[in-house]
């Protein structure tokens, strides 16, 4: 790994020497987003293994969260762990969530406040429930959404991540270089997922930006380098064609390389599906013509729901599948429906 690393930092030297004397340099361009979409891969794969080892053991964290400047509620409990996805040309955001959750029971402690009918009051606007006690404590409960998510920023070669909810009530940005994303760091990462230590807040620290939207990756510049960007990203992110298929929270990925996927209930199956509206081998997915497409062999066919359309049904076609929406194996696509399979991919 070393001499790749001394490589690389010569070939960014060469581009860059390129770059002052002819202006914007392609392939420099291409060099950095290439590092962004490399260190997002990195960051997804090991959230991926997190997660999947998490649902195995489920073990007990408990953890202690600042309301604002308000209180501490001591012994939350973490639990729920999700991995968040979502991928279009300009854009590739993916993390972890999880809940923090206050049983009955869980003291509000270090509380600063001389009013405990106001603390009540100021709690319930976070959607807490609180029962005072006779000896002038308070018990909580509720829940909190927390999550880590990083997003790519191709104009400036970083990456973003933004924390919400998972020391205190509040939301924190920081701006990573591709460089920054180590073994080392995601290390920290787990460490600090698992409340090991606070490693990963310390050295990331240094990263933090005021405003949580001033790394917005929606930000685009207007000069002569943004207005080119738009064709080079795409055929950055076409040259590595991926569909992700979500269901149970598990994640399912599929290259454009790969033979392909078949869905259904049989334990056979790449996806498997334990629905009875489904056939053993209900549907495949495959990379055909530059689209990934859904070939339905089912008895009760395909339903597919992409975001933003109106729900299609297939039996015995093919259906070309793009942006994101759901699948959904012999019923229709309904809220109440627990075996959507949520996709995504390439437009």
């Amino acid at each position: 790994m070393q001499l790749i690393d001394e490589l690389k930092q010569q070939s960014i030297s060469v581009l860059r020497g390129y770059e002052k004397a002819t202006g914007i340099n392609e392939a420099l361009l291409e060099y950095r987003r290439s590092e962004v979409i490399d260190s997002m891969v990195k960051i997804h794969k090991y959230l991926n293994s997190i997660i999947e080892q998490l649902h195995i053991i489920q073990p007990d964290i408990t953890t202690d969260c600042r309301i604002n400047n308000l209180c501490t509620i001591g012994k939350m409990r973490q639990k729920k762990y999700r991995q968040f996805f979502e991928h279009t040309v300009n854009e590739l955001s993916l993390g972890i969530t999880f809940v923090l959750e206050s049983e009955k029971g869980c003291r509000v402690l270090d509380s600063q406040a001389a009013n405990l009918e106001n603390l009540a009051s100021q709690l319930h606007h976070f959607g807490l429930d609180v029962e005072p006690q006779d000896n002038k404590e308070l018990l909580v409960e509720g829940r909190f959404s927390s999550s880590f998510v990083f997003r790519s920023n191709f104009n400036e070669n970083k990456i973003s991540l933004l924390i919400k909810n998972v020391e205190n009530t509040k939301q924190y940005c920081y701006e990573l270089h591709p460089e920054d994303i180590t073994d080392n760091l995601l290390n920290e990462l787990g460490s600090f997922i698992l409340r090991k230590d606070r490693l990963f807040i310390d050295t990331i620290t240094r990263h933090q930006i005021n405003d949580p939207h001033a790394g917005s990756v929606n930000t685009r510049n207007e000069d002569s380098t943004g207005i080119h960007q738009q064709p080079r990203l795409t055929k950055t992110v076409n040259e590595r064609q991926q569909l992700y298929l979500t269901y149970n929270e598990h994640i399912q990925e599929l290259n454009s390389l790969d033979e392909g996927l078949m869905l259904g209930r049989g334990s056979r199956c790449g996806l498997v599906v334990p629905s009875n509206f489904a056939s053993r081998e209900h549907a495949r997915i495959a990379f055909r013509k530059g689209k990934f497409v859904i070939s339905d062999s089912s008895t009760n066919g395909t339903f597919i729901k992409i975001q933003g359309n109106r729900e299609i049904y297939i039996h015995g076609e093919d259906y070309p599948l793009s942006g994101s929406g759901f699948i959904s194996l012999g019923e229709s696509t309904t809220i109440d429906n627990e075996y959507l399979i949520y996709f995504t991919c390439q437009e």
